[in-house]
């Protein structure tokens, strides 16, 4: 055959691009297309993320089904426990092992994302990467993991089903060339369809996603997740064949309210074993990596430990289901339940300790059915005529101890409602999910999920945080009353202007265009004057013709780099490049808080009126009354001044928990001058340890237009002795935020 009639492999690469090419390019087009009030097209991405994520439920669980017959000869979840006891020990005690043998080089050698437990890996990827995941790590994640739970290993298929369809949706997403925001979003949407699929619980899969992968909820990010959440449970539960919620358990009775005491108890009982689980998780991963050998080779070592255990509790093996059932009907005494709840935290630190695939989800369940099994056994012998008995204390510790690991309270509560369908048990599993997350957050700010993120120098929270630089302007932080010099301003006019403004420099603009011509500093005025300059001057001619500026449409983040390098405590805002007019100015202050990431004040910031640093009361007063003298016509700052020292004497309204209340009700005026103060810590004058306090004013005069500024004001000067009310309304960050808060405490006072 000649060579014209004969096509190389080069050309069939070539051609086979170039298909590929094509494809896209028409799939791209069809997304367009459908981007139309009647079709929302993320709607339409997430119904097919959806699809996908139930039908990969479907197929893990299968798989792992598949493994389980091929190293136990179990046929099915129920009968995989008679089918370990029935085999000889010497198989039982090697078959994790063979397990690990399979899972340790694949790991290390080809995919490393696929070790552990998956959601650590989503996560980063969402802070790091824009929601960026490999897309082999989906199928090699599938296998690896269902070949580590199928050969015994002790994990659940919560973390590997995340990441699998998390997988999907970045590389769908990513395939049509969407934004990082829209890949994150089919990202969440195809976890939670996986969730959702997994355990028949879709809105446990919307809430999962929202609480612990994308901390945040946005309508057009949370229509495609709901979207797919609910078809994926769709597709699994027809696949399934599956009506039924995932426990079948006897329904929950509060025999008296006196229980919620017990729950408590078991609140408290459950932070202690989240936080040993997460410990005994990490520290066995630490342990292993210490350990002289190949690391390949330790998830065999960790599944021969493994074997070693489940020689003596065969429960422990894989995600134990039927177990869980058992307790959840009262069928276990309180030994078995109480060595069951130690070996599986120990079963699971070395399966995924030692380099093992899967999630901790199952295993959290395991652990805290067997917690409230022996609570509620040994309350219920304690206390018969008040408790309910052990079957209820188990369902609730279910959700317990995962809300108190993975600080999502809110999840837990969900799914353990949506795979138990109990209504009755929502009272007590509510109360005890975020008393064991509290506690559990009091005593370690990391969760299982982010401390193998902190262990690899990742910190989530930082991250997150980060972001909003990022998303926030500098139109949205920079303060638009500002007072500016003209250039033809005479020096002894300026210093007039610095002394009742307080400020260290103020900008100097082209009279009539606002356009910025420098930066004039007070130091630099001063020095003018002493060295006997004329004071008719000119500023223009003083001041900095190339000062550092931003613009409005910055981020905070770009505005906090180029003030990384410089000293000044102010600089201005321009509209645009080309016309260069000042509209604001950006305080390093409010910045830097912001960058700190300790609070944020008024990000619209409209009503600042100044910042200062005060060592006692009485010269913040006179400073603040210094800088609103200017806006009260017939009186001097030192009468307000006067008036307001009165009124703090007699009514004591200090700077405590951050927020002041002072005002002068003067002689003549209908509406007292307010000044409202906030900080970032409480101010005692007395204490005299000589460190300066920043201090943030707003000041609302009687010209104003500030009906509902006067109203918040009232509020706080009733309330602010409440230490709760003062840590509200320091994170209000609106005017209208702070009046819905101090009506709503109003309400409960009254009500009290």
């Amino acid at each position: 055959m000649s060579s014209d009639h004969q096509n190389s492999p080069e050309t069939d690469v070539g051609m086979a691009g170039r298909l590929a090419a094509v494809l896209q390019h028409r799939l791209i087009a069809l997304y367009n297309a459908l981007g139309n009030t009647y079709m929302p097209r993320m709607v339409i991405l997430g119904a097919i993320v959806g699809a996908v994520g139930g039908l990969g439920a479907v197929i893990f669980h299968y798989l792992i089904l598949g493994f389980k017959y091929v190293f136990w000869g179990a046929t099915s979840t129920e009968t995989f426990l008679d089918a370990v006891r029935a085999l000889p020990w010497q198989y039982r005690l090697i078959a994790p092992a063979i397990g690990g043998l399979i899972v340790g080089p694949l790991v290390t050698y080809v995919v490393r994302e696929a070790k552990g437990h998956g959601v650590p890996e989503v996560m980063e990827a969402v802070a790091l990467r824009g929601g960026s995941i490999r897309f082999r790590v989906a199928p090699l994640k599938a296998v690896i993991s269902a070949i580590c739970i199928g050969s015994g290993g002790s994990a659940g298929r919560e973390g590997p089903i995340v990441q699998i369809g998390a997988t999907f949706g970045s590389a769908l997403a990513r395939y049509l060339k969407l934004t990082p925001e829209r890949v994150e979003t089919l990202l969440g949407a195809g976890a939670a369809a996986g969730i959702a699929g997994t355990f028949n619980a879709p809105l446990a899969g919307v809430i999962f996603s929202m609480e612990v992968l994308l901390k945040k909820v946005k309508l057009d990010s949370f229509s495609p997740i709901v979207v797919a959440a609910v078809v994926g449970t769709a597709v699994a539960n027809k696949l399934f064949e599956r009506t039924t919620p995932i426990f079948d358990i006897p329904v929950h009775e509060m025999v008296s309210y006196w229980e919620l005491f017990f729950y408590i108890g078991l609140g408290i009982v459950g932070a202690g074993v989240a936080m040993l689980y997460g410990r005994s998780l990490y520290g066995a991963e630490h342990l292993f990596e210490k350990i002289p050998v190949p690391e390949a080779s330790k998830a065999a070592i960790g599944g021969l430990l493994l074997g070693v255990l489940a020689l003596l509790l065969p429960q422990i093996h894989s995600t134990g289901y039927p177990v869980m059932e058992s307790a959840l009907h009262g069928k276990l005494g309180l030994q078995i339940v109480f060595g069951l709840m130690l070996a599986k935290i120990l079963a699971t630190s070395l399966t995924l300790g030692s380099g093992g695939s899967g999630g901790i989800f199952a295993p959290a369940l395991f652990i805290g059915s067997m917690m409230g099994a022996a609570y509620g056994i040994a309350i219920h012998s304690i206390f018969p005529n008040v408790t309910a008995g052990p079957i209820s204390y188990a369902i609730v510790g279910m959700g317990t101890v995962f809300a108190g690991a993975t600080h999502a309270p809110l999840t837990a509560i969900i799914i353990l409602f949506e795979m138990t369908r109990d209504p009755m048990i929502m009272v007590p599993m509510m109360f005890t999910c975020i008393i064991c997350s509290v506690l559990t957050a009091r005593f370690q700010k990391w969760n299982i999920y982010t401390k193998k993120l902190l262990n690899r120098g990742v910190d989530i929270d930082a991250l997150e945080e980060r972001k909003a630089l990022e998303s926030l302007k500098v139109a949205d932080a920079m303060n638009t009353h500002f007072t500016a010099l003209s250039e033809r301003t005479s020096v002894d006019e300026a210093r007039q202007v610095f002394l009742r403004t307080t400020c260290e420099h103020l900008p100097v603009v082209q009279e009539g265009t606002e356009k910025l011509t420098g930066l004039l500093g007070y130091r630099r005025l001063i020095d003018h004057l002493a060295e006997g300059d004329d004071g008719d001057a000119a500023v223009g001619r003083l001041a900095d013709p190339h000062p550092a500026i931003v613009y409005e449409n910055d981020t905070l983040k770009a505005a906090w780099g180029r003030l990384e390098d410089i000293t000044l405590n102010l600089v201005p805002v321009l509209k645009d490049e080309e016309s260069q007019k000042v509209v604001g100015l950006l305080s390093r202050g409010v910045l830097d808080r912001t960058h700190r990431y300790d609070w944020l004040l008024y990000l619209s910031a409209d009503n600042i009126l100044l910042e200062l640093e005060a060592r006692d009361r009485d010269s913040a007063v006179s400073e603040m009354c210094m800088a609103v003298a200017e806006n009260i016509p017939g009186y001097t700052a030192e009468e307000l001044a006067g008036a307001v020292k009165d009124r703090e004497n007699r009514m004591k309204t200090a700077l405590e928990g951050g927020i002041a209340f002072p005002h002068a009700r003067m002689k003549g005026i209908e509406r007292p001058v307010v000044l409202l103060a906030r900080s970032t810590r409480g101010i005692d004058w007395n204490a005299d340890d000589g460190e300066p306090t920043r201090l943030i004013f707003l000041a609302l005069t009687p010209e104003d237009d500030v009906e509902t500024q006067l109203q918040i004001a009232a509020g706080i000067a009733d309330l602010v002795s409440d230490p709760e009310a003062r840590r509200e309304l320091l994170e209000c960050k609106t005017a209208a935020e702070e009046l819905a808060c101090l009506n709503r405490m109003q309400e409960m006072k009254g009500g009290n």
